[in-house]
C-alpha cells in the first residue's frame, strides 16, 4: 500500500467510532504478532505425545479477519505437527489489494493510532 492508499483508508474511517477503531488496531497488532511468530516456527520441536501435538494444532490454526471501511484484511495460519516436524504456513491478504504485506499492517496501525491520538487531543 502506498501512503496515498493508507491515507484514503484513514479518511474513510474518520467517522468510525473510537471503540471500533481500537478493536481494528488490536486485531491488526495480533495479525502482526502471529505473522512474526510463524516465521520462527520452523525451528520448533514437536511434542512427544500425540495428545499434545493435536492440542497445539487446535490452538495454533487460526483465522483472523478485520473489516473497516474500505478495507478487509484476512490472516490464516495452517499449523501441523507430526512426530518429527512442525510445519506452519500462513497467508495474509486484503481483498481490495493485489499486494499486501506485514509492512502495510504496520502503516495502517501507525496511521489509525495517530488518528485516535488526534481525537483524544480534540476532546
Amino acid at each position: 500500500m502506498t501512503k496515498k492508499e493508507v491515507a484514503h483508508v484513514v479518511k474513510l474511517n474518520e467517522e468510525a467510532k473510537t471503540e471500533t477503531l481500537k478493536e481494528a488496531i488490536a486485531t491488526l497488532v495480533e495479525m502482526k504478532e502471529e505473522r512474526e511468530l510463524t516465521r520462527v516456527m520452523y525451528f520448533w520441536r514437536p511434542y512427544e505425545r500425540a495428545k499434545d501435538r493435536r492440542s497445539n494444532e487446535e490452538r495454533r490454526n487460526i483465522r483472523l479477519e478485520i473489516k473497516i471501511e474500505g478495507l478487509t484484511v484476512l490472516y490464516c495460519r495452517s499449523y501441523k505437527e507430526n512426530c518429527r516436524y512442525v510445519h506452519a504456513s500462513d497467508r495474509l491478504w486484503a481483498n481490495e489489494y493485489d499486494f499486501f504485506t506485514l509492512r502495510d499492517i504496520g502503516k495502517l496501525i501507525e496511521a489509525l493510532s495517530e488518528m485516535l491520538k488526534k481525537r483524544g487531543k480534540e476532546s
